[in-house]
């Protein structure tokens, strides 16, 4: 399980990382050569939140793994609090993930780009740490 959820969580990290080169180039694409304002969506915009959202549902995997593994080890997360109950993880992790893709929404281009760029990598850290911490998604 580890493994292959590293596998994933890197293949969509590399992704999001190629399509970052990706832009748009109205010369090879006449028919399509109408311009985007600001607060549209980019395939880049969508990618990122994508994987922002996948990487905050593994950390909320994990939380659950380790409130079930070690009960009475605190939590790291302030806003959890020290010994957070299942229902308090659930909640927090809804929340979030929620007003991440609803503030990445709210910003117009390049700002939704570098958010989305900056939960996936914070998050992807935190994950990686738990999973060297020998921590599975766990629901």
């Amino acid at each position: 399980m580890k493994k292959g959820l590293s596998m994933v969580l890197t293949g969509a990290m590399a992704l999001s990382t190629a399509c970052a080169g990706m832009r748009y180039n109205p010369r090879t694409a006449p028919e399509k050569a109408e311009k985007r304002s600001e607060s549209s969506w980019t395939f880049l915009n969508g990618t990122l939140a994508a994987t922002s959202t996948a990487a905050l549902v593994a950390d909320w995997g994990q939380s659950l793994d380790r409130r079930r593994l070690y009960p009475r080890h605190g939590e790291a997360n302030p806003l959890l609090g020290a010994y957070p109950s299942r229902a308090r993880i659930n909640t927090y992790f809804g929340i979030v993930i929620g007003a991440n893709l609803l503030f990445g929404s709210v910003l117009k281009n390049p700002w939704r780009d570098i958010y989305f760029g900056a939960i996936t990598a914070l998050e992807g850290y935190v994950v990686g740490r738990n999973i060297s911490r020998g921590l599975n998604i766990s629901f």
